[in-house]
């Protein structure tokens, strides 16, 4: 299957191709491999665990901590994240590392 121009969260995912004909324990390992994708990585993607990464989120986790330790962690600094599928997952998990940052 060709997915030039698609993003990656709009390409399907070999894995589930058949999810709408599996038993529901199925469904749910056909899930569970493809969360699993998340860590491991997927194609030509990183995973969370990659050196590229973890050295990115530390990045990204130092400017926020610099962010609210600068204005004393005040009531006017606010970060919202959210999201539905795998955006949510990664919005869960960049909130638990802030929370252990700060």
């Amino acid at each position: 299957m060709d997915n030039k121009g698609i993003s990656i969260t709009e390409t399907p995912n070999e894995i589930t191709f058949d999810l709408d004909i599996v038993s529901p324990l199925g469904f749910v390992r056909l899930l569970r491999q493809c969360d699993s994708q998340l860590f491991s990585g997927w194609r030509e993607f990183p995973g969370l665990y990659d050196d590229s990464v973890l050295s990115t989120l530390a990045s990204f986790v130092s400017c926020v901590k610099d962010l609210f330790t600068e204005q004393g962690k005040s009531d006017n600094v606010h970060i919202i994240l959210g999201g539905a599928g795998t955006s949510g997952r990664l919005a869960f998990l960049i909130a638990r590392t802030f929370n252990e940052e700060l």
